[in-house]
């Protein structure tokens, strides 16, 4: 759920506010788990350190959200402590975001195949993060058949949207 989005969410009560701010703690939890499988199994270990970097500080935030939440929650639905919860949510999809700019430089690097197939979650990390990969490579041909060409033969540049790792996500 993107910054902006997440301002504009109406909640019809305070306890509300309350499950959506443990939700989104429990998320980037498991985001860091979703890194640190990328981070394995990245080809270029500059990129997985970057990408552990980001990834590390999840936790930290994720953890703050959860108290947060866990000590407002018998409290009253005031203006104020709306908005301490919104913040420190804001605070951890930014982070959230930053790690998974990391994981789209990580898989456009490579990622080795996981030793261990009993390991589903590598796997299915692996395998989502592929998926996201060809997407990626699909949409970049597109663009160099289809873009438009200027008087001297030259591909025109406009702003396109590339799929994004977040995308395979699913928000509400």
């Amino acid at each position: 759920m993107a910054t902006s989005e997440w301002k504009l969410i109406m909640w019809k009560t305070h306890e509300e506010l309350v499950k959506t701010a443990r939700s989104v703690a429990e998320n980037g939890r498991k985001m860091m788990k979703f890194a640190e499988i990328l981070s394995q199994h990245c080809v270029d270990k500059r990129f997985a350190r970057d990408l552990i970097f980001y990834a590390n500080q999840i936790p930290t935030v994720s953890t703050q959200l959860s108290i947060i939440a866990n000590v407002h929650q018998g409290s009253s639905g005031d203006g104020d402590v709306t908005k301490i919860l919104t913040e420190n949510a804001e605070n951890l999809m930014k982070i959230v975001l930053q790690t998974m700019k990391a994981a789209e430089a990580v898989c456009v690097k490579g990622l080795k195949a996981p030793e261990d197939s009993s390991n589903s979650d590598a796997t299915s990390a692996i395998v989502l993060a592929t998926q996201w990969q060809r997407r990626l490579i699909r949409q970049r041909q597109r663009e160099i058949v289809d873009a438009d060409r200027d008087d001297l033969g030259l591909r025109r540049i406009e702003e396109h949207r590339p799929p994004k790792l977040t995308q395979i996500f699913k928000t509400e």
